[in-house]
């Protein structure tokens, strides 16, 4: 697919005919190949898949013959634009230089089949692997089964949408419209009020309940099922 993709993209290029263009067109090839090589070479190649072309090569590096190229390796991380350093022959000197790549990648990732609302326990029939669209270098997704099983949504997801790792949580402690208890410690002393949760938690995380005693609302961390310890006041 990503050769497929390549040459298409290179056959488009106008004012390539006659040699010039089948010289030009074997040097980008091979340059993109080698490119596409070394980006797979670092990825499981049953997880992801890419499709890749040519976003910048200096007009200099297409005037080389396709065994001239000797090279191309990553300068940085892999983002959707990415940076190469082609090595090659010229007037026989090693020569090196620049080139960018535009890469679109998908990951085969755990998906729910259909919408899931946050609270929802996720169990092994409500999800299942799909080739997914991913950002290389910026997403952070869960990538087996086996860590959602489970576990709790802490957000509504819709079905094909991958769940990250802060989407998820452990068992639910506090629900929503729950009455808990928030508990003030100070000076040794000791005071709960009951009050409503306003959010899902689960333990040590945070939450705003609301006290209709006071008529005000509390920010405090989940401690144990129901129960609150107070942060401060909003």
């Amino acid at each position: 697919m990503t050769l497929l993709t390549l040459i298409l993209f290179f056959s488009s290029i106008p004012g390539l005919t006659g040699e010039t263009a089948s010289t030009s067109l074997d040097t980008r090839e091979v340059i993109a190949q080698m490119a596409a090589q070394e980006v797979e070479s670092r990825f499981d190649q049953e997880l992801y898949r890419f499709e890749m072309e040519p976003r910048w090569i200096p007009a200099s590096l297409l005037k080389v013959t396709a065994s001239q190229i000797r090279s191309v390796e990553l300068t940085g991380n892999i983002e959707t634009y990415t940076n190469f350093e082609v090595v090659y022959v010229s007037a026989h000197r090693t020569r090196k230089t620049q080139i960018q790549m535009k890469i679109e990648a998908e990951q085969q990732l755990p998906v729910p089949v259909m919408r899931m609302v946050s609270g929802s326990r996720i169990d092994k029939d409500d999800v299942e692997m799909r080739w997914i669209p991913i950002q290389l270098g910026r997403d952070k997704w869960v990538q087996t089964p086996e860590l959602l099983i489970g576990k709790v949504l802490r957000r509504t997801k819709n079905a094909g949408d991958p769940i990250a790792e802060d989407d998820i949580s452990e068992t639910l402690l506090v629900e929503a419209g729950d009455e808990v208890q928030i508990v003030f410690t100070e000076y040794g002393i000791e005071i709960s009020v009951t009050c409503e949760a306003r959010q899902d938690a689960s333990a040590h995380e945070q939450v705003v309940v609301y006290c209709k005693e006071t008529r005000k609302k509390y920010l405090g961390e989940v401690t144990n099922p129901g129960v609150i310890q107070w942060i401060k006041t909003l």
